[in-house]
């Protein structure tokens, strides 16, 4: 019996590096602890895109080999303000969409401490996810937004939510296995 084909992974992380992120007590370790696991778990004929909100970098292409490149999550430069690259994010997804079309999933999930309450960020996700359903015509694509602080509410989004460090690593571990097809 043939196994089943997998299908790629591409998943864009819009990661919040900003100050307030290392302010709060524990959240930064918690939420660095998870991304470390979430990375672990993809497979090798994945794609993982992290974007640091922090204007001092751009999009960093991860390298999912059997070594890992799990310390790329430590590289931020972080501190001053949250700029906003949620575009950035998706882009990355509509790069990716020119090698695999539609035999792929793709995922723009956004981390934040509750920043997309500034300004209009929050409509701009919004809009950032709409743009990616019309330029990954026809692909599986979901786009998550969980806020570290607060229960802030995208539309057209998948919303999640945590406080506490604990609440963060099970958050991160549901996206995960969501996106692992672990559910």
């Amino acid at each position: 019996t043939d196994s089943p084909k997998h299908i790629p992974r591409i998943v864009s992380v819009v990661f919040d590096d900003s100050g307030s992120m290392y302010n709060e007590t524990d959240r930064w370790a918690y939420t660095s602890y998870a991304m470390q696991a979430f990375v672990a778990m993809m497979g090798e004929e994945d794609v993982l895109y992290i974007t640091y909100l922090n204007a001092k970098s751009d999009p960093v292409k991860v390298t999912l080999s059997k070594s890992g490149n799990i310390d790329t999550i430590e590289k931020a430069m972080f501190g001053g303000g949250t700029p906003n690259k949620l575009s950035k994010g998706k882009d990355c997804l509509v790069t990716e969409y020119a090698n695999y079309g539609t035999n792929a999933k793709y995922y723009l999930v956004v981390m934040a401490d509750g920043s997309l309450d500034v300004g209009n960020m929050s409509e701009e996700l919004s809009d950032v996810t709409k743009e990616a359903v019309n330029e990954l015509s026809g692909a599986d694509f979901e786009s998550v937004y969980f806020s570290m602080k607060g229960n802030l509410q995208v539309p057209g989004v998948n919303n999640k939510a945590a406080s506490s460090g604990n609440e963060i690593v099970e958050v991160l571990r549901e996206i995960s296995a969501d996106i692992m097809g672990r559910t």
